[in-house]
């Protein structure tokens, strides 16, 4: 983990103190280098910032910000594919001098320009200046793995890693966006782009911010959408085909995750979804592999349960108990590091296994998104139980349920909570039903068309 910073400031008011100042604020991110850039383009003044966690390429060669051509970069992330992108490049001509996948983002970038990120298979956050065209450019990965905030004002903007760096310019307004509380008690968390702050947005997963330093212009541009892959046209396979090919995705993407010159862990729960990351890279390796787990003396204890897991897999496990004590003293540092708030209980053991596994490894991998995936929470199994039973209301009343549901879900009609939450998945369910239904409607009204 690695934390970038940057500004461009059109008035030329802030200095390589500032910059110093915003890097130092991520020193936890990434303890094994530090570096700063400064550039002038008349009165506008570019700052680049890095703080670096090594996990490819240890020695120096792969110091940020790093520069190739008319290109500088600062890059939080890996890029897991980068051997092979590196390959192709080499084929076309490019010379390398380092091992880091930084220096291949920046080849890549002069070879296919804002379409490079189409090649790049990791999570990262990065910055690109471009000093020819001068235009910098903002990246961040396909679902928002790496966070990267930006700030615009009064001719000037800043970005990083984390909101605390921001906070570190003397000219970031800490003014609180009001309007983003409904979110955030809502949902348990500030969803992007917006966040805590007026005037600060998170950059959008799958998206690149274009910022002309010339003209003072800023576009947002959307390069991949995970709803292209849920509407694309599906396999035609036999449930035997799709497990194999299912297992040989996970076995990809799992052991792309490996790719380190550091030790690499597991977190390991009770859950089907870290169990089979665990599984998965275990099966063909001589050497154990290493897993952690959290355990709680009160409430939700999945540590037996991992612990029978490491032991049928043969890894070698690390277990810590923790006290109610222990993880009540982690909560009033919890506010450092995420800097907004953030209803998410999970941050407690997340923390306290971080630092565990921080003894004995660099780097860990998680199973976070597999449950979203693959539907392993008990809410999926009751929206189907809702569907089901929407599907026996008559057509002609879901129509009206439909335009009433906003009116019905009102609290203000003094309808209890509870009752308005039934009503709102439900709801959400018959919405769901009715735009399938709508688009099975529509694949039959093309066939008809198409048969004519």
């Amino acid at each position: 983990m690695c934390g970038i910073v940057g500004y461009v400031d059109y008035k030329g008011f802030s200095s390589q103190e500032h910059l110093e100042k915003m890097v130092q604020t991520l020193d936890h991110r990434g303890p094994d280098d530090f570096g700063i850039e400064l550039y002038k383009n008349g009165q506008t003044i570019i700052g680049y910032g890095q703080t670096q966690l090594s996990i490819i390429d240890l020695s120096h060669a792969g110091h940020q910000p790093m520069s190739f051509g008319d290109y500088t970069i600062v890059f939080n992330g890996e890029i897991y594919n980068y051997k092979e992108i590196k390959v192709d490049l080499e084929r076309l001509g490019h010379i390398f001098e380092t091992d880091s996948d930084t220096e291949v983002i920046l080849h890549a970038f002069s070879e296919w320009g804002e379409q490079f990120v189409d090649q790049m298979i990791g999570m990262f956050a990065l910055s690109i200046y471009d000093k020819k065209t001068q235009i910098i450019y903002l990246y961040r990965d396909r679902v928002g793995v790496k966070p990267l905030y930006y700030y615009q004002k009064d001719n000037l903007f800043l970005f990083g890693s984390e909101l605390k760096a921001l906070m570190a310019h003397p000219r970031f307004e800490k003014v609180i966006n009001v309007s983003v509380l409904p979110s955030y008690l809502n949902l348990g968390y500030i969803p992007a782009p917006q966040s805590i702050f007026k005037n600060c947005q998170k950059l959008l997963p799958g998206h690149f911010l274009k910022i002309d330093i010339k003209t003072n212009d800023y576009v947002l541009n959307k390069y991949w959408d995970p709803a292209d892959f849920y509407q694309s046209p599906k396999l035609d396979l036999s449930f035997n085909d799709a497990k194999k090919e299912l297992t040989s995705i996970l076995e990809s993407a799992f052991n792309y995750r490996m790719v380190a010159d550091v030790p690499v862990g597991v977190f390991l729960s009770g859950g089907y979804d870290s169990t089979a990351v665990a599984a998965i890279l275990q099966k063909d390796r001589t050497d154990k592999l290493k897993t952690f787990t959290i355990g709680f003396e009160q409430g939700n204890n999945e540590a037996p349960y991992a612990k029978e897991t490491a032991a049928y897999l043969g890894t070698d496990h690390t277990e810590y108990i923790c006290t109610t004590a222990e993880a009540q003293a982690i909560i009033p540092n919890l506010a450092y590091f995420y800097d907004e708030p953030i209803g998410d209980s999970p941050a407690i053991p997340t923390t306290l296994v971080s630092q565990l596994a921080k003894k004995s490894v660099t780097v860990a991998l998680s199973a976070d998104g597999g449950d979203e995936i693959f539907c392993g929470y008990n809410s999926y199994f009751k929206l189907n139980s809702f569907k089901k039973q929407l599907d026996t209301i008559p057509s002609f009343l879901k129509k009206p349920l439909i335009t009433l549901s906003p009116l019905l879900k009102n609290s203000s009609l003094g309808i209890p909570h509870y009752i308005n939450h039934q009503i709102g998945s439900a709801v959400e369910a018959l919405n769901h039903s009715s735009n399938k239904q709508a688009a099975i409607l529509s694949r039959e009204q093309k066939k008809n068309y198409k048969g004519k």
